[in-house]
């Protein structure tokens, strides 16, 4: 009888071994004796150890994912700024010679208002010689000289 019962007792024991899942045998938890016996039986403990092995190996290749997204999103964001930087030079640039022909134009415009004085200046002088009492010789000498001065001053005017 006590055969028997050993038996019984042994296929009993191989029946729960059967049926125990990897999640049943988490070490961390509290367990009978014959649960721990029923995990080493069933493999359950190998099982939990290859599924465990597995969820790392799934979480490190995700990870590699991770770290090579991040260094692509670096390499973009280095690209990116790279191109900022000469983007700001350029505009700076453009900037500079921007405030160098403004400083150009205010010049030529001052050199302008400087000749179109001196012209109205020898226009007027023109005008006093013609209206003073010299020889016709000497009006016209000194009228053909202030004409040549006036037309160089016209040209320079147009230039500028």
């Amino acid at each position: 009888m006590k055969g028997k019962f050993l038996l019984l007792a042994n296929f009993a024991l191989i029946l729960t071994a059967c049926t125990t899942t990897p999640q049943q045998c988490d070490p961390s938890k509290q367990l009978g004796m014959l649960d721990k016996l029923s995990c080493t039986m069933s493999h359950s403990y190998d099982q939990r150890i290859t599924d465990k092995e597995q969820d790392i190996a799934y979480e490190q290749q995700r990870n590699a994912h991770a770290q090579a997204d991040y260094a692509k999103t670096q390499s973009q964001q280095s690209a990116l700024n790279k191109t900022i930087s000469q983007k700001q030079a350029q505009q700076q640039k453009i900037s500079q010679n921007t405030k160098a022909l403004q400083q150009q134009v205010g010049k030529k415009q001052q050199q302008k208002q400087a000749t179109m004085q001196e012209i109205k200046r020898i226009e007027k002088q023109i005008s006093a010689v013609k209206s003073s009492g010299k020889s016709a010789a000497q009006q016209q000498s000194e009228i053909k000289a202030l004409e040549s001065r006036l037309e160089k001053l016209r040209d320079l005017a147009n230039d500028l």
